[in-house]
């Protein structure tokens, strides 16, 4: 399919691609048709999975609870800046080496069953070696904490693309703000009851035997969301590639081009790589209400529900704002309030402040999963959605990387979080500043 771009610069031939597999005019109507059917069923069980994800990872949210545990256990600043962002930075890794494969298979349910599976078990781990081996060594119960989401990125990772191309072959365009607002909303209203939950383990098992029986609980939930997924049906469309010799250098050497004649595809990658700074502070957030408010462990509960209670006000308008006017307005929405938030955590020094705080980090944080997935797709041609998503999905790495280090490294400077939150007001600022240039496509087709 042709698709309209701005070259960046002067024009520059691309290497050949390899044979490019294009749905026929036949095949594109029958895939709407299975579409239009099995519509009712597949958005139920997008909504309902993703609802039951979200609400098990809250009990070890990583921005409350995860760094709170890997500070008991005698973490360094730098591993603690890490946690929101280790899941993050594994599922960037396999995304490039195998958005190649993914181009051609007709069917992405079976990896993402597989993946999805052991995505969810590398949470398990930490919870059982908390529980049966308590009396170990720190270090080890402080390696299985740290490399758990690590790990399960890397599966996340590994099924990623595959999963945002089965969502876009049963959700229409239009339909994906309020999917993903519903999805998360639900995710947030059960996220907010597991605040209470947080809340009443870690006071009856003090120490670290309440993480763990976290652990174990957000595990069994999300292992029902994958169950779920198994009954989605996936419309029927041609693979993405069908040359056999299409190997990961193919794809790689493609990256540059496609960016380079995208003036559009260049904007989102770097609203992506900004967009990160949000993790400069949200390690924190956590551990500084706490030591500020001299507040108990078991406090973090109440926070997490005033965090996803701000999820779900977000998830509300922005599924509604998203599916009327499209995510460039909720993204937006979502990197204003960011820049705030920075420069407020800085300073804030009571109750109402920190949960008010929590509650607006929650929003923005609704405002980027609603905004983000619905825009991108909007950018993406349908024949090259894969790599597209891939490359702007891959853009959070550096991103990522600029957000570990100045959380690490401007904590230790300032001794406070001065550096870091004047970090994190930047990069959102930045992100804003090129999501304005973002003109997205008034044709969903593209």
């Amino acid at each position: 399919m042709a698709t309209a771009s701005t070259s960046l610069q002067s024009p520059v031939d691309p290497p050949p691609a390899p044979d490019r597999a294009g749905a026929s005019r036949e095949q594109q109507d029958l895939h709407a048709v299975e579409m239009r059917r099995h519509l009712p069923r597949n958005y139920a069980i997008i909504i309902t999975e993703g609802a039951m994800f979200a609400g098990g990872m809250a009990m070890i949210d990583p921005t409350a609870v995860m760094p709170r545990l890997i500070e008991k256990l005698g973490g360094p600043n730098w591993l603690i800046a890490l946690m929101p962002l280790a899941g993050f930075i594994g599922m960037a890794i396999p995304q490039l080496i195998i958005a190649h494969w993914i181009e051609k298979l007709p069917r992405m349910k079976p990896l993402i069953m597989v993946m999805g599976t052991l995505q969810r078990c590398a949470y398990l781990v930490p919870g059982l070696v908390i529980l049966l081996f308590p009396f170990v060594s720190p270090l080890y119960l402080l390696v299985a904490v740290a490399s758990a989401p690590f790990i399960s990125g890397l599966f996340s990772g590994a099924h990623l693309s595959a999963w945002q191309e089965l969502v876009a072959k049963t959700i229409p365009q239009k339909r994906l703000s309020s999917a993903f607002g519903i999805r998360l909303f639900i995710g947030s209203l059960i996220g907010a009851a597991m605040g209470s939950v947080v809340n009443v383990i870690l006071a009856r098992y003090p120490g670290i035997t309440g993480f763990g029986v976290l652990y174990c609980l957000m595990f069994f939930m999300s292992c029902v969301s994958i169950v779920l997924i198994g009954f989605s049906v996936e419309p029927p469309l041609p693979p993405k590639r069908t040359d056999p010799d299409y190997t990961v250098h193919d794809f790689l050497r493609l990256i540059i081009p496609m960016i380079r004649n995208d003036r559009r595809l260049f904007y989102m990658v770097m609203v992506r790589i900004f967009a990160a700074g949000v993790f400069i502070v949200s390690p924190f957030l956590g551990i500084q209400a706490l030591r500020v408010l001299h507040l108990p462990d078991s406090a973090l509960g109440f926070f997490v529900s005033m965090q996803m209670l701000g999820s779900l006000s977000g998830y509300a308008i922005g599924g509604v704002l998203g599916d009327k006017k499209g995510g460039k307005p909720v993204l937006s929405l979502c990197f204003t309030i960011f820049i705030v938030l920075a420069f407020w955590f800085a300073v804030a020094g009571t109750n109402f402040e920190f949960s008010a705080i929590f509650f607006l980090y929650g929003a923005a944080n609704a405002f980027s999963f609603v905004g983000m997935m619905p825009l991108t797709m909007q950018l993406c041609p349908i024949d090259k959605r894969i790599a597209y998503l891939t490359i702007i999905s891959f853009a959070s790495l550096p991103g990522l990387c600029i957000a570990w280090t100045v959380a690490t490294f401007g904590k230790y400077l300032s001794g406070e979080m001065a550096i870091p939150a004047a970090g994190a007001a930047l990069m959102a600022l930045a992100a804003l500043v090129f999501l304005s240039k973002i003109r997205p496509s008034a044709d969903p087709a593209r």
